[in-house]
């Protein structure tokens, strides 16, 4: 699989075989705080969740967990980052790597937004949660992104040096357009995603996701280009 500008992201290394930010200070910095139930009460162990809430569903379940944080419980934050985990760190190092920015403050900002996310309940039907991650975690990523390359231009004044590789050039130009075309872009072209579940997770019609692709992929070209000419 390449992306646009031709590179082989399929060979970029999962974030997996990097150092990880520890767990236990992400979870204590921030979870706690999004969800003010799990500062009181009992928490029951995994085993037991299903017996209490009265049914059958399987309590490390995707929708075992879901109602477990939902319902407060500590064990549900751990259970649901070792879930997530891997999907957080592979689409932050695919999006990121290439540029001076720092991932461990991203990760933890990716996990409140999904533990809120789920005990709101602003999951998309229809979508795995490993799309429903990525997408989150890449939406975390481009204001990064964003907020990189308006500093780099603030300095600089130019995207454009010489020693400037293409796929650093990539992420710049995907910095500058517009948000949902840029979503689209990463979303199929960099992490895989088919156009249907990225209909389903982004809540807009198979043509529409198709167009924003299009777009997306004509405006990063163009960019690209012009970076290009500069040499």
């Amino acid at each position: 699989m390449a992306d646009t500008a031709g590179n082989d992201v399929s060979a970029w290394p999962s974030h997996r075989t990097m150092q990880n930010p520890t767990k236990d200070r992400l979870l204590s910095q921030n979870v706690t705080g999004i969800i003010p139930l799990m500062i009181s009460g009992p928490s029951l162990p995994p085993t037991q969740i299903g017996a209490a809430m009265g049914s059958s569903v399987n309590p490390l379940s995707d929708e075992g967990i879901y109602a477990a944080l939902a319902g407060g419980e500590h064990w549900a934050t751990d259970v649901f980052y070792d879930r997530v985990e891997e999907t957080v760190n592979t689409v932050l190092f695919r999006l990121l790597s290439a540029l001076d920015i720092d991932r461990e403050p991203l990760m933890q900002q990716a996990l409140e937004r999904l533990v809120a996310g789920v005990v709101w309940k602003r999951l998309p039907p229809l979508c795995s949660l490993d799309g429903w991650v990525a997408l989150m975690t890449q939406q975390v990523a481009f204001e990064a992104l964003r907020d990189h390359v308006q500093r780099r231009e603030s300095v600089d004044h130019d995207l454009t040096t010489e020693s400037r590789p293409s796929r650093e050039i990539l992420l710049l130009a995907l910095g500058k357009i517009k948000q949902t075309r840029a979503e689209a872009v990463i979303m199929h072209d960099v992490l895989g995603y088919e156009m249907q579940e990225i209909s389903n997770l982004t809540g807009v019609s198979p043509a529409r996701a198709q167009s924003r692709l299009s777009h997306g992929r004509k405006d990063v070209t163009a960019l690209i280009q012009a970076i290009l000419r500069k040499r």
